[in-house]
């Protein structure tokens, strides 16, 4: 399996997840007021972890994802499952675009339609709620459209493939850099591949 996790996560429905949340929002409090907000993440992930697990909640902490095609392999941790509902906790000073893409990443890996990022280090425990509005079928049905393709070299056509196999495996939309990071393994590309191309590219045009 291209994707793997290794326990089953469920798809919750909105209002299933909005209980969820509710119990894990109500432990994230505590564990800030009786913690304060400047200690380090992995603290406050395993007080929440307790706290959720007193409540009688299922609670999975540093959960592997592993992404794999052919020889490249690569290991994501999602940070707290509570109840099949997925949270990445954060202590920084403030929520960043990096942040939401690494939370809708793992969303999407899981299949699942809801991620919420948790920061302790802010005054009071702060929370997004992300949105993966995209389905299997959106992520692994697209159309290859290369009528205009032109090999620069040799190893072009190999390059494509590669980069053929990745989306037909893991579907699209996920964090670009997933994309880099294995063609650059299949095709022994430093700096990264993008990167070249992309410099192949504006001196070709």
């Amino acid at each position: 399996m291209p994707i793997h996790c290794p326990i089953p996560i469920r798809d919750l429905a909105k209002a299933e997840f909005d209980e969820r949340d509710a119990l894990v929002m109500s432990c994230a409090y505590a564990a800030q007021n009786t913690l304060g907000c400047l200690l380090d993440e992995r603290v406050y992930e395993n007080d929440l972890m307790l706290r959720l697990q007193a409540e009688g909640c299922v609670v999975h902490t540093q959960l592997p994802v592993t992404v794999k095609l052919g020889t490249f392999e690569k290991v994501y941790r999602c940070d707290i499952i509570a109840g099949d509902a997925l949270y990445e906790l954060k202590t920084v000073i403030g929520f960043t675009g990096e942040h939401d893409t690494q939370a809708l990443h793992l969303a999407m890996m899981l299949g699942v339609g809801h991620a919420k990022l948790l920061n302790f280090r802010t005054q009071k425990v702060q929370g997004r709620l992300r949105f993966n509005a995209l389905s299997q079928a959106d992520w692994h049905g697209l159309a290859w459209e290369d009528d205009s393709w032109r090999p620069l070299s040799e190893r072009c056509d190999e390059l494509r493939q590669h980069a053929r196999n990745m989306v037909n495996d893991w579907g699209a939309y996920l964090d670009c850099r997933l994309y880099d990071e294995a063609l650059r393994h299949f095709m022994g590309a430093n700096p990264p591949v993008f990167a070249v191309c992309q410099s192949c590219a504006t001196e070709t045009s």
